[in-house]
C-alpha cells in the first residue's frame, strides 16, 4: 500500500510540473486583482473565484500562442479597445471553461 500511495503521489506531481504552464507575467492562479497583460503559452491557466483579470488600454489581456485552457472561475475584463482573449497564432487548439455554483451569476 505505501508503494502505491507513493506512486500516486509521485504522478501527480509530475503530471502538475509538466503539463501546467502558467501565465506570464503571472500569477497562476490568478486569485486577487491583476492589470497586467497575461501571455498563455500553453497549458492551463487559471483565474479562481476570487480572481479579477482587469486589463485597460489597447492591450490584450490574455495572448493565448500554444494550445491551451482557460479555467475562467472569476472575471476576465478588458476596458478600453483591446481584446479580453486573442489567438493571433492560429492553428491551435484553445478551450475555455467556468465552473458555476451559482447558476444566475451567468447572466449577471
Amino acid at each position: 500500500m505505501k508503494i502505491l500511495t507513493f506512486s500516486l503521489f509521485t504522478l501527480v506531481l509530475l503530471a502538475a510540473s509538466t503539463c501546467c504552464a502558467q501565465f506570464v507575467p503571472g500569477p497562476n492562479p490568478i486569485a486577487g486583482t491583476v492589470t497586467a497583460a497575461q501571455t498563455l503559452p500553453s497549458g492551463t491557466g487559471v483565474v479562481s473565484s476570487t480572481g479579477n483579470l482587469q486589463v485597460s488600454g489597447s492591450s490584450v489581456a490574455i495572448t493565448v500562442t500554444g494550445t491551451s485552457s482557460i479555467q475562467n472561475d472569476g472575471m476576465i475584463k478588458q476596458t478600453g479597445t483591446g481584446r479580453a482573449i486573442r489567438d493571433n497564432t492560429g492553428g491551435l487548439t484553445l478551450t475555455i471553461s467556468k465552473n458555476v455554483l451559482n447558476p444566475f451569476s451567468l447572466f449577471c
